[in-house]
């Protein structure tokens, strides 16, 4: 219900939270000698609705860039962003809602090894996470070990 999720937000910002949060992020970074940005990664996130009025756009800065309304006519769709501490960026992954992923929300112009799925709402859920998690998530901290001979650090990956 929207008023309970109001309410969890809002005792999140509790500064006892936040203070046990980091001293438990401390534990784990320490307990586990995590100490390379390349293995450290934060995703997260944001669900896009199709109200041309309420359209943003994303670009590289200073380049030119064309917004364009209409669009697959999908109620919603989420992407999940995810990078590394040392500034790297994982493909994106996008989920459109419906049964399956059709080849007209798709552009052979993407972000190279961008990801598509789909859900009933256009939200991420739990298959959709467990997807991203394996098809990109984990072949890029396998890919990034072997590149800068890291094969025995852990990988910490926070997820809002």
């Amino acid at each position: 219900k929207p008023e309970q999720l109001q309410k969890a937000r809002k005792d999140q910002r509790k500064p006892d939270v936040i203070y046990n949060f980091y001293e438990n992020l401390a534990k784990v970074v320490l307990e586990n000698s995590i100490d390379n940005p390349a293995l450290v990664f934060i995703a997260d996130e944001s669900g896009i609705g199709n109200d041309p009025s309420r359209i943003k756009a994303i670009g590289e800065r200073g380049k030119p860039l064309s917004r364009v309304s209409g669009g697959s006519g999908r109620e919603s769709t989420s992407v999940l962003a995810c990078v590394a501490a040392d500034g790297s960026v994982l493909p994106p992954f996008i989920i459109f809602q419906g049964g399956a992923v059709q080849a007209r929300w798709t552009s052979p112009k993407t972000y190279p090894g961008t990801g598509y799925s789909v859900s009933t709402n256009g939200w991420m859920e739990e298959p959709q996470f467990f997807n991203w998690f394996e098809s990109v998530f984990v072949k890029w901290v396998k890919d990034i070990r072997l590149q800068k001979n890291l094969q025995d650090k852990e990988a910490l990956l926070l997820y809002d």
